[in-house]
């Protein structure tokens, strides 16, 4: 019965030992990771919902802004050079045409018939008045006089080394005898601007059919090839006919020839110091090319003898998209610092309840069952605050319980150690009453009454606790006993103050140190005497005398006072062998020997006094033992 009570406590108590353990490698856990709280993980995936999509967009818009503006560009840039192409390649390839058309005319014969070279003037002037761009028709004879002219304010300048050396487009026209010249040259510009000249020579009885062109000429099979040279039909287009016929064009453009010699442009800054393109614009056929603050375009007319490009200042579409970005960015910090700190208002809001929750498990785990919660947000939450009260309960319920079983268990062994009586002891007491029934009657009646009382006192489950005083008469009968038995071999002291004597202890708490004692020492020694003493201590260490001793409290402690008992034998002792195994035996919780003596004073002691009590036990082999005893030191009724 006794070691099951005592493995169940043991049971118990290792279950709870087990469970702090488990708390604590948890707190450590905890305290080892970093710490990651779920108003945290709420407020990121607030931001991560939506602060990412919103900024993917605003990121997205930024992207589109840029890639429409692209194309705007590149639209605007195209569109325009297309619009230029067709304007001066319809008006080009007219005058060409008209030219071809033309080259027949009877030139020795206008310059006799007035009324030829007035009709010729007005269909000239008819023809060019029709056109998109406005163009100059000049006749000459053969000695580069000039017959009929179509503006007189475009005076046609013939330079004077003209006749002595045949040079420029007009040269190219004696020389290329059926075909029309396509050039760009200030050769015959009276202000030396630069001109398209379109000219062909024409011949006696000739005429163009079936046109074949090329990149500055243009030429066609003639009907008559060995005519003689009569004089030249030339077409002037002025860069200034151009830029009238091209006020709707918004973009900058350059009109050059297939050398990159420019013809027109609207603006001189995309030229260099020779009058040609700068080759930071010259881009390829049909691209755009983006050049610093500009994107230029480029499309080539008549068979590449003349290339159009647009020209379009990026500059301020780049400050205005670099503002876009800008702004987007400066919009995405402020959102970025107001959803943070909305996010946080939020997960605080919104998790309120759930740290009032782990609050509460943490007063659990440190002990407070006191602390309910109240909960009246959702009904989620109210069904976790309501379980969670049911558990407190639960728990306070279970620990009573525990505590009450504990109690009794505790109570039980208790009794149990009280009511271990050596029955050895009674025998050998009987053995020697009936030897003294022969020998010594009166001692054997002496012996019977002190037996009778220890015994009698020993089953008294009234009182777990008595007065040292009243515990020790019952030791000296005990003694007394022994004495009778084991007549002078046997002697006995006892030296206990009157103060001491107050002290209140476990009942039965030295008798059992006596008799182990009486059981080991006698081997091998002729005598024993045994003395027990006692004495008052306090939390120092320092020794009260009896005489000296202060006064105890009203309410019968004395604070942290201890009182040391101290039985001394002179038997046998022990060796170190023996005292080793007999301090294991004294710190451990279970006896698994037959030495229930001593085991069972330490045993009481630290069930009702806790772990700083006990025993402490000194000997030496030949030399006896000495055991101590500490308790608190206590005064005034006090039972279990």
């Amino acid at each position: 019965m006794k070691k099951k009570s005592l493995k169940s406590l043991e049971s118990r108590t290792s279950g709870i030992l087990h469970t702090s353990d488990i708390l604590r490698t948890s707190a450590i856990s905890r305290a080892s990771k970093k710490p990651v709280h779920f108003r945290d993980e709420i407020r990121t995936s607030f931001i991560s919902y939506a602060f990412v999509p919103v900024a993917a967009l605003m990121v997205l818009i930024t992207l589109c802004a840029g890639i429409i503006w692209s194309v705007g560009i590149i639209r605007k840039a195209k569109n325009d050079c297309e619009t230029i192409c067709v304007v001066v390649n319809e008006a080009v390839e007219n005058y060409l045409t008209k030219v071809e058309e033309l080259s027949g005319l009877d030139i020795p014969r206008m310059k006799t018939d007035k009324n030829l070279v007035s009709e010729t003037y007005s269909a000239l002037k008819e023809f060019s008045r029709k056109q998109l761009i406005a163009a100059n028709f000049v006749v000459l004879d053969d000695d580069y006089s000039i017959l009929l002219q179509g503006d007189s304010s475009q005076t046609f300048h013939i330079p004077l080394y003209q006749k002595e050396i045949d040079w420029g487009p007009l040269q190219r026209m004696s020389q290329n005898s059926g075909k029309t010249v396509l050039e760009i040259s200030h050769e015959y510009s009276a202000g030396a601007l630069d001109e398209i000249i379109i000219g062909a020579a024409v011949r006696s009885g000739g005429f163009f059919c079936e046109p074949v062109e090329s990149s500055s000429v243009r030429s066609g099979q003639a009907d008559i090839s060995d005519g003689e040279k009569t004089g030249y039909l030339i077409c002037t287009i002025t860069g200034k006919s151009v830029q009238d016929a091209l006020k709707s064009i918004s973009s900058p453009y350059v009109i050059t020839n297939s050398f990159r010699d420019v013809f027109v442009t609207t603006n001189r800054y995309y030229l260099d110091d020779m009058n040609r393109l700068s080759s930071v614009y010259r881009t390829e056929s049909d691209e755009v090319s983006i050049t610093g603050s500009d994107a230029v375009y480029r499309a080539d007319i008549c068979d590449g003898a003349l290339s159009v490009y647009t020209i379009i200042d990026v500059s301020q579409m780049k400050k205005a998209l670099k503002t876009l970005v800008l702004l987007a960015v400066i919009l995405l910090v402020f959102l970025s610092a107001a959803m943070f700190i909305s996010g946080g208002k939020i997960a605080a809001d919104k998790t309120r309840t759930i740290d009032e929750l782990v609050a509460a498990f943490h007063d659990v785990e440190e002990g407070n069952l006191e602390n309910r919660i109240d909960i009246r947000e959702n009904i989620e939450f109210q069904t976790i605050g309501e379980a969670y009260n049911k558990m407190l309960d639960d728990i306070k319920r279970l620990i009573a319980e525990n505590e009450k079983e504990t109690k009794a268990k505790y109570i039980s062994e208790l009794k149990q150690l009280e009511m271990q009586f050596n029955p050895h002891f009674l025998y050998n007491t009987l053995a020697t009453v009936r030897y003294l029934v022969k020998l010594d009657p009166d001692g054997a009646v002496r012996t019977v009454v002190s037996l009778a009382e220890l015994l009698r006192y020993s089953l008294n489950s009234k009182n777990s606790y008595v007065e040292l005083g009243e515990d020790l008469k019952y030791i000296e009968n005990y003694l007394t006993i022994l004495e009778t038995r084991f007549g002078s071999k046997f002697s006995f002291e006892i030296n206990v103050s009157d103060e001491c004597k107050n002290a209140v202890i476990p009942k039965l708490i030295v008798q059992p140190v006596i008799e182990n004692a009486v059981k080991y020492g006698f081997e091998g020694v002729s005598s024993m005497h045994i003395a027990v003493s006692a004495q008052k201590i306090v939390a120092d260490g320092a020794a009260w005398r009896s005489e000296t001793a202060p006064d105890s409290s009203t309410d019968g402690t004395s604070g942290e006072n201890k009182l040391l008992l101290t039985i001394t034998d002179t038997g046998s002792g022990m060796d170190s062998e023996t005292l080793t195994q007999v301090k294991s035996l004294l710190s451990t919780p279970e006896n698994a020997t037959n030495h229930i003596g001593l085991f069972n004073v330490q045993r009481r002691i630290k069930l009702l006094y806790g772990e700083e009590y006990g025993l402490t036990v000194e000997s030496e082999a030949g030399r006896g033992t000495v055991v101590r005893i500490s308790l608190p030191y206590k005064c005034g009724n006090v039972s279990v």
